[in-house]
């Protein structure tokens, strides 16, 4: 008889409780963590979280991502998906980058996966801005299907026609 694992997946960004929370109350057995550049290359509480997850006697494997590239997430999240066809498949959606969030949404839309989102008991400080500056902006995909890779200039600016508006 085959066992039925329960996999979740995981971009690994700033956040601790919310990725420990989940695999304890669904007492996950696999756990991805889709991790930034080189895995094990993060800030320091990332050994901590490896850790409790190690206490907590949790397979975790790692794979890396770009984690502001929505499609590589979302190509990530859905070879992970097939490889464990016959398990249960769940996908943190508040755990990363918002892109990280988008790409993984977008996977659990055209697999079997469940996207979940964890809310936090609090933040740290409502009045203090969490990032600051303008970097540029990007067109998220229409559907999942809609494969055509971005380039960093592609804004929601230039893909389409603007009207110039008429001077007073």
């Amino acid at each position: 008889m085959q066992t039925i694992d329960e996999v979740h997946i995981a971009p690994l960004g700033f956040e601790y409780d919310r990725i420990v929370g989940p695999v304890r109350r669904h007492n996950v057995d696999v756990l991805y963590l889709l991790e930034h550049d080189d895995p094990g290359s993060g800030p320091a509480f990332h050994d901590d979280l490896r850790s409790e997850l190690d206490d907590l006697e949790v397979s975790v494997r790692s794979r890396s991502v770009d984690v502001f590239d929505i499609y590589d997430v979302l190509g990530v999240v859905t070879t992970l998906t097939a490889d464990h066809a016959d398990d249960i498949v769940r996908v943190n959606v508040s755990s990363g980058s918002k892109l990280s969030a988008v790409g993984a949404a977008i996977a659990c839309m055209a697999t079997d996966a469940t996207a979940y989102y964890v809310h936090p008991e609090e933040y740290p400080d409502r009045e203090r801005l969490r990032s600051h500056g303008y970097e540029d902006d990007e067109v998220l995909p229409s559907t999942p299907s809609s494969r055509r890779r971005r380039t960093k200039s592609r804004s929601w600016t230039s893909s389409r026609t603007r009207t110039p508006r008429p001077t007073p």
